[in-house]
C-alpha cells in the first residue's frame, strides 16, 4: 500500500512539473520541497565530512610524549613536535606527536574527581595501548606513575655510557620484587626546564611498549643537549 501511494505521488509531482516553465518548477520545488531538501543536503555533508574523517590516510607516528603537569613555552613546544620529527628525519606522512594532560595526585586537595579521573584513564590508555614512548611530568606525577610501575627500567633502554652519564640524575625506584632500578631522569635545573612550567621538578620517564625503544637514546641526547627557551 504504501508504495502504491508512492507511485502515485511521484506520478502527480511529474505530471503537476511537465505543465510548468523552467522558473516555474523551481520556484514549485523550492516551495513545497525546501525543507526536505536543505536537511538532505545537510545529511550529505555531515556523512561525507565523516566518511573522509574516516578514510583519509593518518601520519605515521615517529615518535609520542604525554606532557603531564608540565606547561609548555612555544618554541619547547615547537621542539617537542617540529624538532623531534626533524630529528628523527620524519617525512610529511610522518609526525611527532604531542598529547597535554593535567591530573590531580593529592585527592586531598579540592578538584573535579570525575575529570581527573578521566585524564588519569586516558593516560593510562595510553600507555596500556603502547602508544606512548615518553611521560614528560613534574614530581607529582612521577611520583604517581612510578607507584603503578609504568616506567621501563632505563638500563634496557639507554647505553652504559648514557647512564653513566646521567648518574646524577638518575631516579630509582623499588619494584615490588625489591630489586631498585632507575626509572626516570630528573630534568630539572637543565635549559629545557626553562621552556617548561610545573608545580615542582621536571622529568621524564618511558613506558618502554612501543615498539620504537631504539629512539630514545637518541631523544634523551636531544633533550639534555636544548638550549632554554
Amino acid at each position: 500500500m504504501k508504495e502504491q501511494h508512492a507511485d502515485q505521488g511521484y506520478r502527480k509531482f511529474w505530471a503537476t512539473m511537465k505543465e510548468m516553465t523552467w522558473k516555474e518548477r523551481w520556484e514549485y520545488f523550492w516551495e513545497y520541497y525546501k525543507v526536505a531538501t536543505i536537511v538532505t543536503i545537510f545529511l550529505a555533508v555531515v556523512l561525507g565530512t565523516i566518511l573522509y574523517d574516516a578514510l583519509k590516510p593518518r601520519p605515521e607516528i615517529i615518535i609520542k610524549g604525554a606532557v603531564v603537569n608540565v606547561a609548555l613555552s612555544e618554541q619547547t613546544e615547537k621542539d617537542l613536535s617540529e624538532g623531534l620529527l626533524a630529528l628523527f628525519e620524519g617525512t610529511e606522512d610522518q609526525t611527532a606527536e604531542l598529547m597535554f594532560s593535567t591530573i590531580v595526585t593529592d585527592t586531598s586537595v579540592t578538584h573535579d574527581a570525575s575529570s581527573n579521573y578521566a585524564e588519569i584513564t586516558k593516560l593510562v590508555a595510553g600507555i596500556t595501548a603502547q602508544e606512548l614512548d615518553y611521560l614528560l611530568m613534574d614530581e607529582a606525577a612521577k611520583n604517581y606513575f612510578a607507584q603503578q610501575e609504568v616506567f621501563q627500567d632505563l638500563a634496557n633502554l639507554l647505553s652504559r655510557e648514557q647512564l653513566a652519564a646521567l648518574e646524577g640524575r638518575l631516579v630509582y625506584q623499588t619494584l615490588k620484587d625489591g630489586t631498585e632500578v632507575p626509572t626516570a631522569i630528573d630534568l630539572s635545573g637543565l635549559p629545557l626546564d626553562e621552556g617548561c612550567t610545573t608545580g615542582k621538578g621536571l622529568y621524564i620517564g618511558f613506558p618502554g611498549n612501543t615498539g620504537r625503544e631504539d629512539k630514545l637514546g637518541a631523544l634523551v641526547e636531544y633533550l639534555l643537549a636544548l638550549e632554554g627557551k
